[in-house]
């Protein structure tokens, strides 16, 4: 790839990430990883407005989550359906503040990162009532079983 190629990918992807946050809808990015023969894997489809968090039984699985405003989200009020099934706490990550800026007010901040984490707990399907602080949103968690 040459420099120009790089620089249209990454002004592709920033378009694609500015239209993502000013949809409503909140953006969420998974921030660990399954290990081998485990799943830990995020859905999501704009065609159907669906979201989906799939998980191994006994899996820990961290996702960031960013309102439709771009600010970290604030996760008060946010809940699984079924807490037999998955369990969600709001965690704290090793991760660089995330920038925040106020074009109206002409003011720039840093703000911590937020992640919360999935925990599946037993094989089913269950739903988070994720709360981010500029709309809410349901997020279907499928626990599976260890392959």
């Amino acid at each position: 790839m040459n420099f120009t190629t790089i620089k249209t990918t990454l002004l592709g992807i920033g378009l694609l990430l500015g239209l993502a946050a000013c949809d409503g809808h909140p953006t969420i990015t998974p921030r660990t990883t399954a290990p081998p023969g485990a799943t830990a894997e995020y859905f999501e489809s704009r065609a159907s407005d669906g979201r989906t968090i799939r998980l191994t039984s006994g899996l820990a699985f961290a996702l960031e989550c960013r309102d439709q405003k771009n600010k970290p989200c604030g996760f008060d009020g946010s809940k699984i359906e079924d807490t037999e099934i998955a369990t969600v706490r709001k965690a704290y990550a090793d991760l660089d503040q995330q920038l925040v800026q106020n074009y109206a007010a002409q003011q720039t901040s840093y703000r911590n990162r937020t992640v919360f984490v999935i925990v599946g707990k037993k094989v089913g399907t269950t739903k988070l009532h994720l709360v981010t602080g500029y709309g809410d949103k349901d997020i279907t968690i499928e626990v599976v079983a260890p392959k």
